[in-house]
């Protein structure tokens, strides 16, 4: 992708950019979300680990309506117990499937180049250390080393 002189000339007058983790700097090979869970049960032959994973975030967000969003961790203390050894393998996918959104990625290092103030932002259940792990992961197809989230 070629950026057109539009975005650039918005990019050069803006002082701050904001881009979203998921589904903006960051694709994943699923329709939805969830499929992620459908895949690990069918790799790890899990009957029954997508609709529990699944179940166990709602529950986790009906008992914690207080709070914006709920983590991981909460998610994984509401599953049922032959699932509970999976969060770390959700964390391993999720780090494998990520990969850098190609189109994001040239305006985020347009911005970049220009001195811009970035911010990174999403409204994931994931850690705040997971996720600027998996943006910081340099080279081939993911986001700088020197990225920071904040």
């Amino acid at each position: 992708m070629i950026l057109s002189d539009e975005l650039k000339n918005k990019i050069n007058k803006a002082e701050v950019i904001s881009f979203d983790i998921f589904d903006t700097l960051l694709l994943r090979p699923y329709l939805k979300p969830t499929d992620l869970f459908r895949h690990m049960e069918e790799s790890y032959h899990a009957h029954g680990f997508a609709n529990a994973r699944i179940e166990a975030e709602k529950t986790t967000r009906k008992l914690h309506r207080e709070k914006e969003e709920v983590s991981l961790d909460e998610i994984y203390e509401q599953i049922s117990k032959p699932f509970q050894n999976f969060k770390e393998k959700e964390l391993e996918w999720e780090g494998q499937v990520s990969q850098a959104n190609p189109e994001i990625k040239q305006i985020f290092e347009y911005a970049r180049s220009l001195g811009k103030r970035l911010i990174i932002i999403s409204d994931m259940y994931l850690s705040r250390q997971f996720l600027a792990k998996l943006l910081s992961k340099g080279g081939g197809k993911r986001l700088p080393k020197t990225l920071c989230l904040f």
